[in-house]
């Protein structure tokens, strides 16, 4: 499992941390963490708990290649281009329902929400989330809806239809 970018309060990787250490399961975290944060997290943090600390572009990408699943805890995120950059690699999101995700994760087709930021609803849905098969092909044809040239694609020609 793999979980990270930028550890910060709002992202709540200890929850995250937390829910993993209680499981005993592995976890990967990668990103840098602010305030002291990441500090906290190392102390509640359980031996198969690895921080990597900030990685480049195409170490996070190997990353989310490789993951289970990429875990998602942000409340109220804009966007959220994580779980993005994980299902382009074939990789299903758990993220906890809110914010972007609800507009870039598709519930038990690209991933699985959890509804509480709490120990007991990430854990069931880790639970459920073993029983399943994901296809990563479909994740990685899901995630390019999202991609900058379809982006740019469309606003070039919404711009030139007003235009004419």
């Amino acid at each position: 499992y793999l979980a990270g970018g930028r550890l910060a309060r709002p992202k709540h990787i200890d929850l995250i941390v937390e829910t993993f250490s209680k499981l005993n399961l592995p976890l990967k975290i990668f990103g840098r963490g602010f305030a002291g944060y990441e500090l906290e997290l190392k102390q509640k943090a359980k031996s198969k708990i690895n921080f990597l600390g900030e990685v480049t572009d195409e170490e996070k990408l190997k990353l989310m290649k490789n993951a289970k699943a990429f875990i998602f805890a942000s409340e109220d995120e804009d966007f959220g281009i994580t779980p993005v950059e994980a299902m382009s690699m074939g990789t299903p999101v758990i993220a906890y329902r809110s914010g972007g995700v609800l507009e870039t994760v598709v519930d038990e087709k690209t991933g699985l929400f959890f509804d509480e930021l709490s120990i007991n609803s990430l854990s069931e849905v880790l639970k459920r989330f073993n029983k399943m098969k994901f296809n990563p092909q479909e994740l990685i044809k899901y995630a390019q809806k999202f991609s900058k040239d379809r982006f740019k694609k469309e606003i070039k020609s919404f711009v030139e239809s007003r235009l004419k």
